[in-house]
């Protein structure tokens, strides 16, 4: 699954992340998700995702930090 642009993430990600690390989540997700798509079998696809998921996840939190608030905003 790709997302062509952010109104197709989540709604999680976003009521919760700004638009600059909404974006960041795309295109890291979908850099992974490209590169292994192929990787895992059909039947593990949800493991292709998880996968792109979590490295996208880890890419925003090394450049946003969640406030006291619960807002997230750049470090």
């Amino acid at each position: 699954m790709v997302f062509k642009h952010r109104k197709s993430l989540p709604a999680a990600l976003q009521r919760s992340l700004p638009p600059e690390a909404q974006e960041m989540y795309r295109k890291e997700y979908n850099r992974i998700w490209k590169q292994f798509q192929h990787t895992f079998e059909e039947a593990d696809a949800l493991s292709a995702e998880e996968l792109a998921h979590r490295k996208a996840w880890g890419k925003v939190k090394r450049h946003f930090i969640k406030g006291y608030d619960g807002s997230w905003q750049s470090r």
